[in-house]
C-alpha cells in the first residue's frame, strides 16, 4: 500500500490516453468551428435576402438567394464529407463529457443548458447564427432568448479540467496497479501451496 502513488511508466498510460482524448476534442472543436466561422454568416446573409425578397415580393432576389444557397450547401457538404466522423466524435464526446464532468466547458452549440459552456467559434459567427435562427424560423426573440449569451473559450477552466483528467487518470492507474498486484500476490501464494 505504501507504493500506491509511487511513480512508474505504466501508471502514465491512462493519463496519456485521457490527454489524447482531451487534445483530440480540442482539435475536433477547432475543425468544426472553423467550418462554422466560414459558413454561419454566409447562411445568415442568404436568410436576410430571402426574408427581404418575401417581404417585398422580389422574385428575382429570392431566386438569386436560392442559387447562392445551393452553391453554399454544396460547398458545405463537401467540407463536411471530409470531416464527418470527426464531427460525430466531437458531438458525442461533448454530450458524454457534459454528463460525466459538469465542470468541463462543453460547446454551447451542443449543450446550451450547461452553465459553464463556451462557444468555440467567433462572436461574429455567434451573431450570424442568431440572425440565421431568427430569420429562418420566423420565431425571432422566442428562440434567441433561449440561446446563451456569447462566452468565448475559458482557457483556465480547460486547463483545470486537463489537470483533473490527468490526476484522475493517474489515480485510476494506481488503483488498477494495486488490484493487479493483489491478484498476482494471491496467485503466487496459491502456487506456493
Amino acid at each position: 500500500m505504501k507504493d500506491f502513488f509511487s511513480f512508474s511508466l505504466l501508471k502514465l498510460i491512462i493519463p496519456v490516453i485521457f490527454l489524447l482524448i482531451f487534445l483530440s476534442l480540442f482539435i475536433a472543436a477547432s475543425m468544426e468551428n472553423s467550418l462554422y466561422n466560414k459558413f454561419a454568416c454566409k447562411y445568415a446573409d442568404i436568410s436576410l435576402k430571402n426574408q427581404e425578397a418575401v417581404e417585398t415580393g422580389n422574385e428575382e432576389l429570392f431566386n438569386k438567394a436560392q442559387e447562392e444557397r445551393v452553391l453554399i450547401d454544396e460547398e458545405l457538404r463537401q467540407e463536411i464529407g471530409e470531416r464527418k466522423y470527426i464531427f460525430m466524435y466531437y458531438i458525442a464526446m461533448n454530450r458524454y463529457i457534459a454528463k460525466v464532468n459538469p465542470l468541463y466547458p462543453v460547446d454551447c452549440g451542443l449543450v446550451p443548458e450547461n452553465n459553464l459552456c463556451s462557444f468555440y467559434f467567433s462572436e461574429d459567427s455567434y451573431n450570424c447564427a442568431k440572425v440565421l435562427i431568427s430569420t429562418n424560423y420566423g420565431l425571432g426573440n422566442l428562440i434567441n432568448d433561449k440561446i446563451p449569451s456569447y462566452r468565448g473559450i475559458n482557457y483556465s477552466l480547460l486547463l483545470l479540467n486537463l489537470a483533473i483528467f490527468l490526476i484522475l487518470g493517474y489515480i485510476i492507474s494506481c488503483i488498477l496497479s494495486l488490484i493487479y498486484r493483489k491478484i498476482k500476490l494471491r496467485k503466487d501464494n496459491k502456487n506456493k501451496k
